[in-house]
């Protein structure tokens, strides 16, 4: 850590340009999967059948990551 001096821009520059590194949440390698998928209306079935099974869809996010740096 540098003092920095108010009004002295050098100081601000010096300091800054040491300001380098990884942020505590940076995550390197990240996979995310998303998926939907409808699930098909049972044809042969009654109307009360069909309108109880029918029209259900099956979602989901997948995520895998390494540690935090």
């Amino acid at each position: 850590m540098l003092p920095v001096t108010i009004g002295n821009q050098a100081s601000f520059d010096q300091a800054l340009a040491r300001e380098k590194g990884s942020a505590l949440f940076d995550v390197r390698h990240r996979f995310v999967l998303s998926f939907g998928y409808e699930l098909p209306d049972p044809v042969q079935a009654q109307l009360a059948t069909r309108l109880l099974v029918g029209g259900w869809q099956l979602n989901g996010i997948i995520q895998a990551q390494t540690g935090f740096h």
